[in-house]
């Protein structure tokens, strides 16, 4: 799948997610060396050093399997609808 995700600070990257399960995900940042692992935390994903990280959009990668996808793997619209606000 690739991703938009949007950092605390504003900052939105593109990234491609590797792998995940309902607590934890592991994405290919466009402009960074490593991957980075997230976290399900409190009902938000965070990295490493405890920063949110907002999934913006998701979009699979054509012939790829997404049925089984991660549950908390939702856009930001449809994460505050379920929290009762309007993205």
């Amino acid at each position: 799948m690739m991703m938009m995700l949007r950092y605390e600070s504003g900052r939105r990257v593109e990234a491609v997610l590797l792998a995940c399960n309902p607590w934890t995900m592991r994405v290919a940042i466009g402009d960074e060396d490593d991957t980075a692992e997230l976290r399900f935390v409190d009902g938000c994903w965070v990295t490493d050093e405890g920063v949110s990280i907002e999934v913006e959009s998701l979009l699979a990668i054509p012939d790829t399997d997404v049925s089984r996808f991660c549950a908390n793997m939702q856009p930001a619209a449809g994460a505050a609808a379920r929290a009762g606000t309007s993205a």
